[in-house]
């Protein structure tokens, strides 16, 4: 068995999508590339992973022991491709809010001391918020 990625990628759009129109659409080829590339897969495993039914393709057996395997080779390469971007699984930065004075008033809005949405690790992120006002009275920021 010689499966090359790229009929792998195919495979799992058309199992997710269920039509070689709907994944040619997806993936941005032709409806015969699909097509081509599923039975380029099927000759490689020798076996058939589709049931090919007049108004779409269901997966057999096999097909669904591949559709897991291939989900995790997927979930690998979308990792190995977020680290060599230097993004991993956390998230670094500055995150700066700005709103105008309908959104600073005491009490509520930006105003308030910022409720934090999101998970921070220490030194990893951190919030600044910035508010104007066209009058001064009862205009603040955090």
């Amino acid at each position: 068995m010689d499966a090359d990625w790229n009929d792998l990628r195919v495979f799992l759009t058309l199992a997710r999508e269920g039509s070689l129109t709907a994944a040619a659409r997806r993936l941005g080829v032709s409806h015969p590339t699909v097509s081509r590339r599923v039975r380029a897969l099927e000759e490689s495993f020798g076996t058939r992973l589709f049931d090919r039914l007049p108004d779409k393709f269901v997966l057999t057996a096999a097909g669904e022991g591949l559709l897991e395997d291939a989900t995790a080779m997927e979930r690998a390469a979308e990792s190995l491709h977020r680290r060599s971007a230097g993004l991993g699984d956390t998230v670094h930065g500055t995150v700066r809010l700005s709103a105008g004075e309908a959104m600073s008033w005491p009490g509520g809005g930006l105003g308030a001391p910022p409720a934090r949405p999101f998970a921070v690790s220490p030194g990893s992120a951190s919030m600044t918020t910035t508010t104007t006002c066209r009058a001064r009275v009862g205009c603040w920021s955090s």
